[in-house]
Parts: structure tokens; sequence; C-alpha cells
């Protein structure tokens, strides 16, 4: 049987990025109510890992909030590339293996 090979999304791991549009639980974040607001608009993280959602058939990304390490889910068109903020040290070691 061959491995299933699923979109990786253009972001990566260890890269900076801006949060684009408040963010509210869809049910998923099981210590939230559904509703609640997760992240506002303009708040800045870090992707820790990229995911595949295979029922939605797209790409998740598993984020970190700063300053308080807040871990979320968001889509590509939540996200936005930090100007200037590069990748992470933890990013460009995952770059190397």
């Amino acid at each position: 049987m061959k491995p299933k090979h699923y979109p990786t999304g253009r972001f990566r791991a260890g890269e900076k990025v801006v949060i684009l549009r408040d963010i509210t639980n869809d049910g998923s974040y099981w210590t939230k109510l559904p509703g609640a607001l997760l992240a506002e608009e303009g708040e800045r993280g870090e992707i820790l890992g990229v995911g595949y959602q295979k029922e939605m058939n797209r790409v998740v990304y598993f984020i970190s909030l700063l300053p308080d390490e807040r871990v979320i889910g968001c889509f590509e068109e939540d996200i936005y590339p930090e100007k200037g903020g590069g990748t992470s040290f933890v990013g460009r070691l995952q770059e190397r293996s």
C-alpha cells in the first residue's frame, strides 16, 4: 500500500506570522466555549507545525501566539508572514533534517 501524500501549504514550521482576522472557537478548542475569541486580528505568533484536515481537504497551521504561547489552529487565509519575521532557530533546524 502506497503512503498518501497530503498538501503541506505555503508556510513552514518556525515561520513568524500575523493573524489576519479574529479567530473564534469552532468547537475544537475544548477548554473554551464555541464562539469564544481565541486570537485577535494583528496578534503575532510562530508556526509550530503543519497538519492536514482530511475531511475538509485543508491544511491547518498550529501557531504559538506570543507572548503567552497559546496554541491555536489556523487556515492559510487566517495568517500572513510577519514582515522581516524570518524563520526561528527551531524552523531552521527542521529545514536541515
